[in-house]
Parts: C-alpha cells; sequence; structure tokens
C-alpha cells in the first residue's frame, strides 16, 4: 500500500488508547509481577485476569474500531459494497423477517434500500458512530472499575459490613426512639424519616467509601479528596447510559489537569476532545494501583484470578519435571516428548522451543527450584 494521510483527529486517538493501554500493562507488571509476564506470553492454557487486564481488554475493543475505521476509509470503502453483496447472495441476509415466530416478508426494494442504508453509515455517519462508541468505552471501563473494587471489598466484607450494620443500627435506633417520644401528630414525620433511610443494600458508593477507609492515607500518594471527585464524576457519566445517553441528574462539573468535564441537565455529556476524556478515564487506573499499593497486606491474589486449563497445565508441568529429572542418556527422548506435548497444549513452535531453552538452561542449574509459574513467565517473544 502507497503512502497514505490518515485522519490526523483517528490517529490522535489511537495514540490515546494505545498509551492507556502501556499505563495499564506497567502498573500490571508492578502490581502482578511473574503473572503478568505470563500474560505477556499469551500462553492458550493460562492467564491471570485483573483490573488491569479487563482495562486493556476494553481498550483493545476501541483501537480494533478505529484502526479498522482508517483502514476502510483509505480504500474508499470499496468493499463494502461486495462484501454485502455476497452476504445477500448467501442468503444470511433476506428480505424476509420471523415476528413472533410467523414470517414477514419485505418487498425486493428493502434489499437495495438496507444495501444503500448501511453504506451511508459508514461513509457519512461515522462521527455519531464515534460518540456512541466512546459511550461504551467509559460504560465499559468503569464498570470493570466497580467491578474490580468491589473484589477489593470482598476481602473485607465481613469487616465492613458489621461497621455498615453497626451505623444503620445506630440510625434505625435513633429514629425509633424520637418516634416513641413524640406525639401522634409528630409520628408521622419521623415516619417519613424512616422510610428514607437507606437499607441494607450496598451501593457502589458504599462499597468505595468502605474500601477507601482501609487505605493508609500516610502511603496514598494521590489527592484523596480530588480522586473521590474524579470517580463520582466517571460514575455518573457511566450512568447516562440508563437513560439512552442522557444526563437526568443535576448538573455537574469537574476540573481536572486544566479540562473542565460538565454533565448538564437532560443533555447527553459533551467532550471537546476525546483525548482528554480517554486521559480523565484513565485516571481510573493509577488510582485503582493506588489503593492497592495503600492498603497493608494485600496479596495478589486478593486483585487477581488465576483462568486456567488445568489438565493443559498439567500437562506441560509434568512434562517440564521428566525432563529436568531425566538422566542424560534420555534427556533428548523427554526433550521432543515435552515438545510434542508443548504443541498439543497450543504453542506455537517457536515458543515450545524456546520453554524448551529455559528448561535446558534449568537442567544445567540443578540447585536452582523448579516452579511451573516462573517458567511460564520467561520470554518467549
Amino acid at each position: 500500500m502507497s503512502a497514505v494521510d490518515f485522519d490526523l483527529n483517528n490517529k490522535r486517538r489511537i495514540g490515546a488508547f494505545l498509551l492507556l493501554k502501556d499505563k495499564c500493562s506497567y502498573h500490571e507488571l508492578e502490581r502482578l509481577h511473574i503473572r503478568s509476564c505470563i500474560n505477556n506470553n499469551n500462553l492458550p492454557f493460562i492467564y491471570f485476569s485483573s483490573f488491569f487486564s479487563h482495562a486493556k481488554d476494553v481498550c483493545s475493543l476501541s483501537l480494533s474500531f478505529l484502526i479498522n475505521e482508517e483502514i476502510s476509509n483509505s480504500t474508499g470503502r470499496d468493499g463494502v459494497s461486495h462484501l454485502l453483496d455476497q452476504v445477500i447472495r448467501e442468503k444470511h441476509y433476506s428480505n424476509g423477517i420471523q415476528v413472533n415466530g410467523e414470517g414477514i416478508r419485505f418487498c425486493d426494494f428493502k434489499l437495495k434500500l438496507t444495501l444503500e442504508e448501511t453504506t451511508d453509515l459508514l461513509i457519512n455517519r461515522f462521527d455519531g458512530l464515534l460518540g456512541s462508541h466512546m459511550l461504551d468505552f467509559q460504560v465499559s471501563f468503569f464498570s470493570a472499575f466497580e467491578f474490580w473494587i468491589t473484589k477489593l471489598y470482598d476481602v473485607y466484607r465481613y469487616e465492613l459490613s458489621a461497621e455498615f450494620e453497626a451505623r444503620r443500627r445506630k440510625k434505625y435506633l435513633k429514629v425509633l426512639a424520637n418516634y416513641q417520644a413524640c406525639d401522634e401528630a409528630g409520628r408521622e414525620k419521623v415516619l417519613d424519616d424512616l422510610i428514607k433511610l437507606p437499607g441494607a443494600y450496598m451501593s457502589f458508593p458504599d462499597k468505595l467509601n468502605a474500601v477507601f477507609k482501609k487505605v493508609d492515607q500516610q502511603r496514598y500518594r494521590r489527592d484523596l479528596k480530588s480522586d473521590r471527585a474524579l470517580i463520582d464524576f466517571l460514575r455518573q457519566n457511566r450512568n447516562t447510559v440508563h437513560n439512552g445517553g442522557v444526563h437526568i441528574g443535576r448538573a455537574t462539573e469537574l476540573l481536572h489537569g486544566g479540562k473542565c468535564f460538565r454533565l448538564e441537565t437532560g443533555k447527553p455529556a459533551y467532550n471537546e476532545n476525546y483525548n482528554d476524556l480517554i486521559a480523565l478515564v484513565g485516571e481510573l487506573v493509577d488510582i485503582y494501583a493506588e489503593i492497592l499499593r495503600s492498603i497493608e497486606g494485600l496479596l495478589p491474589t486478593n486483585y487477581c484470578e488465576m483462568q486456567h486449563d488445568t489438565v493443559s497445565l498439567n500437562w506441560v508441568s509434568i512434562a517440564a519435571e521428566a525432563f529436568l529429572q531425566s538422566c542424560d542418556s534420555e534427556a533428548e527422548v523427554h526433550a521432543e516428548v515435552a515438545l510434542s506435548c508443548f504443541a498439543d497444549v497450543g504453542l506455537s513452535e517457536p515458543k515450545a522451543r524456546k520453554l524448551l531453552e529455559y528448561l535446558r538452561e534449568l537442567r544445567a542449574a540443578p540447585e536452582e527450584p523448579f516452579s511451573i509459574l516462573e517458567l511460564l513467565a520467561c520470554d518467549l517473544g
């Protein structure tokens, strides 16, 4: 392909998402250590999921959308009509639908209209698609943050929920005491106060506040008050998805990094520059990493989950140990068996041979203890 002058704004957005992924990778390595190295090897049978990996997956969707948009645009959308023509000719799409189990058939002209509408979608309506996509990005990213903060809350659930219940009980007892002390006329107001008291449900803000109570403020290097305001703004921004993208609460704004972000009542969120929004959302990664750093006694298992195929992982471990423990005369036979095993669990030949190289190094230094996770964390690139 000859040199193409791609859209400057999209190049900046692609760069912003790549930087955000790099930030996630940095914190993942800082907090997860060898687990992060295993993830980098992209092995088909083991992966360590965390907020950082979750956030990178969200960014990957946006990168795929923007990069494919630019490549498609650079070709003048030449393949669109051919693709849709094949979809219709191969009967993946037709001018008939099923409604409540009954067939409804449109006139043949509908196929032509569909082709024109879909082509127009790709050529003339990108700005609207981008706005919707950016809302999806914010929703997915904040939801990942909410999910992993809840995981942290669960570590201290019994301790924190007991405190929450004690505070709730105290409020209820106070209202009940007021009720008993009032005459008949004043009891209606007290009942109204009782109804307004929060129930047993723990909202995300409640859980976040509980987690922040576990933070050692002497170790927390960011401004806690500002971070709370940032999280609350992005939470409200995320919640617009429940109202078709429109903010229905009170108007609010956030000043951050010299930029002003606003949510106006009855209007969708407006962002003058999506790169600023990407950077703002990316602050959640730094905040989360700082929370992990500032809570005493947290272990990687508290904020990371291993996803693995037990059979495949066991096969690799058995093959590796058999090679390490084999006598010299049988070592090469076990090496071939190990390579075959590595291929069977889905490793490419270059990665399998690289893994065997590390095993040979371990075999040459038998005093070194064998750890399957340390082996899989070796650079297989």
